[in-house]
This record gives C-alpha cells, sequence and structure tokens, in this order.
C-alpha cells in the first residue's frame, strides 16, 4: 500500500486486523494471548481424554472454526458478541465438563461422524462460494456444531454415576 492511501490522515497500514476483530481499546494480542493461553491449558491437560468412556474434559480449542463463523457469518458491528462468545469459549475450555470425542464414543457414532462429514462439506461450500455463500446455508452449518454441543452436554449427564 502507498503511504498516499489514508483515511482521516491515518495509514490503512494502521489496522490491518479483519473489521470484525477491530475491538475499541482491545489489542488483537491480547485477544489471541487469550485464545492461546486457553489452548495451551486445555491441550496440556494431561487428564483431559477420558477415551473409555469417549469424552474429553474442556471445550474443544477449535479456533479455526470459531474464526471461519466470525469471517463468513458475524454481521458488521457485532464486534463486542464476538468477543464475548470468545471470552466464553476460553473459559469452557478449561472447565471441567465432557465433550463428546467423536471417533471415540460408541453411541451415536453414526451421528457424530456422518453429520461431521456433512458439515464438513457444508462448510467447503461455503468457502467456494465466499463472500456470496446464501446467508441460510451459513446458519443451517451451525446446526451440527450446536447439535454436537447439546448432546455432549446430555450425553455427559447421561453417564455421570
Amino acid at each position: 500500500m502507498r503511504s498516499s492511501d489514508t483515511k482521516g490522515g491515518r495509514s490503512a497500514l494502521d489496522n490491518e486486523t479483519h473489521p470484525r476483530t477491530n475491538l475499541p481499546g482491545i489489542s488483537t494480542c491480547a485477544v489471541l494471548v487469550r485464545m492461546y493461553v486457553a489452548s495451551a491449558l486445555a491441550f496440556s491437560n494431561t487428564g483431559a481424554k477420558d477415551t473409555e468412556e469417549g469424552f474429553f474434559l474442556g471445550f474443544p480449542s477449535y479456533w479455526n472454526i470459531f474464526a471461519f463463523y466470525v469471517v463468513v457469518a458475524a454481521p458488521d458491528g457485532s464486534e463486542w458478541y464476538v468477543l464475548l462468545l470468545m471470552v466464553a469459549l476460553s473459559a469452557l475450555s478449561v472447565m471441567p465438563l465432557r465433550f463428546v470425542y467423536p471417533n471415540r464414543f460408541d453411541r451415536l457414532r453414526w451421528f457424530f461422524i456422518g453429520g461431521g462429514m456433512v458439515w464438513i462439506a457444508s462448510i467447503l461450500l461455503i468457502t467456494l462460494l465466499y463472500p456470496d455463500a446464501p446467508r441460510l446455508l451459513v446458519l443451517a452449518s451451525l446446526v451440527y456444531p450446536a447439535l454436537y454441543i447439546v448432546l455432549s452436554l446430555w450425553l455427559d449427564r447421561q453417564t455421570v454415576p
């Protein structure tokens, strides 16, 4: 970018972040550090995987999926909602909640593996169509992650003695 490309005296290089991550008064670095620390804590927990029952402890650190949906689904002006969701997911990453380990969970394996395959196909299609992906397709692709979370929490309650 040329130095003459400015808006209101500011260089376009002053804000190199995606518009939806431009949070007033909050540095992008602080947001990223929170995600990395939550992921590091979750991944370093040696007791997080309970493969016998098919669960792992803490919300999965799927920040790439979070970022995908922020880019394709978050409307302009939703920066604070994105931040609140990011903080909530960071907290869930280190909380003692159990989530289904999809390829190790015997019950409903067909749902977790088959649904995951359909979901992957939908996000690939959204990626190919981006930025013109139909809003309905983007919203429909959120059904599987939502069902995964709800079913994980419900199945965890069913298996706790």
